[in-house]
């Protein structure tokens, strides 16, 4: 690869119904970069296989599911802000090396900040590597009290543990289904960080039928999509506030490509690339739904 031509790309099981193709693509054509961006799919186990393979191959790249915590342990160094959330889904390639960052929860922040209004507490769902950027992202924005709710005992475990390890002062109360109504009623935000409303559960909403979002809420679901996810249709049908996975994945985008590039680059382009993803007007835009 020469200095005039790189390829990047992301890396996920599985990885073909990733819109990060088409984000990057766009950003590489407007800096008038002759640079390229691909999917790659391995699955759980592969991961050292892939990095001998990307070293000869890629620049950096980003990880998706269900690599960002595993990847971790894979990299030669850590940004102060990967390290901390534990967690990667940019990777930096220097000489022979990789250094992972995080830019999710920066991503995260600059996707809530047009409708914050100086919430104190949260409701959380999932316990994954989204949910350790979103914790981060929460703490910076001075949450100190969060719901968090996810069916998998041994994630719920790992996740707390980070939690209490790194956000100190951070009370973090592990709830069930049966009291997710009452955690809602205490709390002003809902964040979905969960997979679900990613194929194959896309048309599935990661509350129950029977629960009810208040009207004065504002609901922010991590799934990247170029249409409504089930959770913010319920959300803006009943009164609440909602933001979309897609305006998190554009922005932890834009400060990848500057990770990669060195290049500044306007918050302004956000508004552009979501404009040609949800109205298919970016060519290939239309055939993803997902990070």
């Amino acid at each position: 690869m020469s200095d005039l031509s790189k390829a990047y790309g992301v890396v996920g099981w599985p990885a073909a119904h990733s819109l990060s193709p088409a984000i990057h693509q766009y950003v590489f054509e407007r800096m008038g970069l002759n640079h390229t961006y691909q999917r790659k799919a391995v699955p759980s186990g592969g991961l050292e296989i892939f990095l001998n393979w990307a070293a000869r191959n890629w620049s950096g790249f980003n990880v998706t599911l269900p690599h960002k915590e595993t990847i971790v342990s894979l990299m030669h160094g850590l940004s102060s802000t990967a390290q901390r959330i534990g967690a990667v889904n940019t990777v930096i390639r220097d000489g022979n090396q990789w250094y992972g960052e995080n830019t999710d929860a920066g991503g995260f922040v600059k996707a809530l900040l047009p409708l914050w209004q100086g919430e104190s507490r949260a409701v959380l769902l999932g316990a994954g590597g989204a949910a350790r950027a979103v914790i981060h992202g929460l703490y910076s924005l001075h949450i100190r009290q969060v719901d968090v709710l996810d069916p998998n005992p041994e994630a719920i475990r790992r996740f707390t543990d980070h939690v209490r390890l790194f956000y100190e002062g951070l009370r973090m109360h592990v709830i069930g289904p049966g009291d997710l109504n009452a955690a809602l009623y205490r709390s002003r935000l809902l964040v979905n960080a969960s997979p679900v409303g990613l194929p194959p559960e896309k048309e599935k909403n990661p509350l129950p039928g029977d629960i009810r979002i208040p009207s004065g809420m504002l609901v922010m679901d991590l799934i990247p999509r170029t249409d409504e996810t089930p959770l913010v249709k319920k959300a803006r049908e009943g009164g609440a506030a909602a933001v979309g996975g897609l305006s998190m994945l554009i922005h932890q985008a834009l400060l990848s490509q500057q990770a990669w590039t060195g290049r500044s680059i306007p918050d302004t382009w956000h508004q552009s690339i979501y404009h040609h993803l949800t109205r298919g007007t970016y060519v290939g835009s239309s055939d993803f739904n997902g990070r």
